[in-house]
């Protein structure tokens, strides 16, 4: 069992549930509720949901790797992780001018530590 995966991957379940219940409330809901048109809320909820999946298949890769079989998926899994890094990083910099408007890259950072330390030792 290597720990370091092991908790790599019950950060991914915590950022999970956080999208799921914090998040929906706070951005999903309310692009449904705006004046998009029917086809742009249908992709933000294509988007939205398939978000909710990437993070749940990557929090089991995650789980399953820690117990060994699955160390090349958990290299998949951080990498990953790490675009969610660059990508809240960078629109964060371009259009909010902070990058802490949107702190959700500091979650994905760390489960990518843990996740490379886990997978160096």
């Amino acid at each position: 069992m290597d720990y370091w995966i092991l908790a790599a991957g019950g950060l991914s379940g915590l950022l999970f549930f956080a999208h799921v219940v914090g998040g929906g409330k706070e951005v999903h809901v309310p692009m449904l509720e705006s004046d998009m048109s029917r086809l742009l809320k249908a992709y933000t909820s294509v988007i939205w949901h398939g978000i909710s999946a990437q993070l749940a298949i990557g929090t089991g890769v995650l789980l399953w790797a820690a117990m060994g079989p699955g160390d090349g998926m958990a290299i998949v899994i951080a990498v990953q992780y790490l675009a969610f890094v660059g990508l809240f990083l960078g629109y964060g910099i371009k259009r909010l001018k902070s990058i802490w408007v949107m702190p959700q890259w500091v979650a994905f950072l760390m489960i990518s530590v843990f996740a490379g330390i886990g997978l160096w030792n």
